[in-house]
């Protein structure tokens, strides 16, 4: 379980290796099967994009990250607002959409990590220019860009505020205190398998 949570880093960069067509369906099936959605609507759809320019195009309308453009694989991650709205009203719009579209697009990218690619959640784009360059309808928004590869190199954690800095007890104020013993053990386990395991990581309790 460590050696897939440790793979689910960001990658920008992959080998100029096309992504098997199992592969591409694994994920697709595992984001559609196990992400949990509201009423089990399944607002997702999915668009596969290999084709360079069109690459091309979203590497552009995503302000130029251009390192999108160099992915094998592109999925773009589309909400059918209709859906939501005709069971939820305005909130299906404003905020299960939302919620919907980041739980496949994460369980996107856990399958990744299981299926040894990488991957990188794209959310700065212009919206419209991507449906454009798709013929995407205007009862689909577009939530996020994801480029999908081999990585070219072992996958690095971001470095992160500590969980227990973020964590409250019962009520905000009180924030959680871990025992020393327990962070003990925990360093010690991630010690065990830094020394296993190609991928660099930074424990920090």
């Amino acid at each position: 379980m460590i050696d897939i949570l440790e793979k689910i880093g960001n990658v920008k960069e992959f080998k100029e290796i096309p992504v098997e067509e199992e592969k591409v369906y694994l994920l697709l099936h595992f984001a559609n099967v196990g992400t949990p959605s509201i009423g089990n609507i399944q607002p997702w759809n999915f668009v596969l994009v290999y084709d360079n320019k069109i690459k091309e195009k979203l590497a552009e309308a995503s302000l130029h990250q251009n390192f999108i453009k160099f992915a094998p694989l592109i999925i773009v991650v589309a909400i059918d607002l209709s859906r939501l709205f005709f069971k939820y009203g305005q909130i299906g719009e404003t905020l299960y959409s939302i919620q919907e579209a980041s739980h496949v697009s994460i369980m996107i990218k856990i399958a990744c990590a299981y299926l040894n690619l990488g991957c990188y959640l794209v959310r700065v784009f212009d919206e419209e220019k991507v449906k454009e360059c798709l013929n995407i309808p205007k009862n689909l928004r577009v939530f996020y860009i994801i480029p999908i590869g081999y990585p070219k190199e072992n996958i690095i954690l971001e470095d992160r505020v500590p969980f227990n800095h973020l964590t409250y007890v019962n009520e905000f104020d009180k924030m959680i205190k871990i025992d020393p013993m327990v962070v003990k053990r925990l360093n010690e386990l991630f010690s065990t398998y830094k020394k296993e395991s190609k991928i660099s990581l930074e424990e920090k309790f």
